[in-house]
């Protein structure tokens, strides 16, 4: 486990399995996790980013817990991982990113998604590749042009309980 014992500007790449432990400080910059397990918690990131490239292997499970996002209308997404066991984000709030809050651009077999606000964003979500998605008091509010985008690459379910989506897309891939 790292705890901060300060606020950080910089950049930081997770090549280890680890625990951040933000003790409440703030974090500016991208926080990389490369094909590791990463549990990140407690962090206030501001103009800050947690990023795991596409192509870094499909292992590792992360964990995204008791943080804020505040992205200052930074053009980002405050969370865009792709390829991974599973992602589990609970009691996070998310505001202000030009993107969006999260962003999924390859598979992970699960997505957990709970206790979590996203406000003044174009998406909310946007998942193209997972084996299931579940949200669960998820609130996306109306000044997030696109609450969940979804663009249908492969077969996914999502389980949605009492949540308050702005709005759901889905674009249809195949011609069927």
């Amino acid at each position: 486990t790292i705890e901060l014992l300060a606020n950080v500007e910089g950049n930081v790449t997770l090549s280890k399995n680890v625990t951040i432990n933000g003790a409440g400080k703030s974090y500016t910059g991208t926080m990389t996790i490369n094909n590791v397990t990463a549990t990140i918690q407690n962090v206030a990131f501001v103009k800050g980013q947690v990023y795991k490239h596409k192509n870094t292997g499909s292992a590792g499970v992360i964990t995204i817990k008791d943080c804020t996002f505040d992205g200052q209308g930074l053009n980002a997404y405050a969370v865009n991982v792709g390829s991974g066991q599973s992602l589990n984000i609970e009691n996070v709030t998310a505001k202000s990113y030009g993107y969006g809050f999260l962003q999924v651009p390859s598979s992970f077999s699960s997505i957990s998604v709970k206790d979590v606000q996203v406000s003044a964003m174009y998406y909310g979500f946007k998942v193209d590749y997972a084996g299931a998605v579940s949200m669960e008091d998820v609130t996306i509010a109306d000044d997030v042009t696109t609450g969940i985008y979804d663009s249908n690459y492969g077969d996914k379910t999502y389980a949605i309980k009492n949540s308050e989506i702005s709005s759901i897309s889905i674009w249809e891939r195949s011609a069927a």
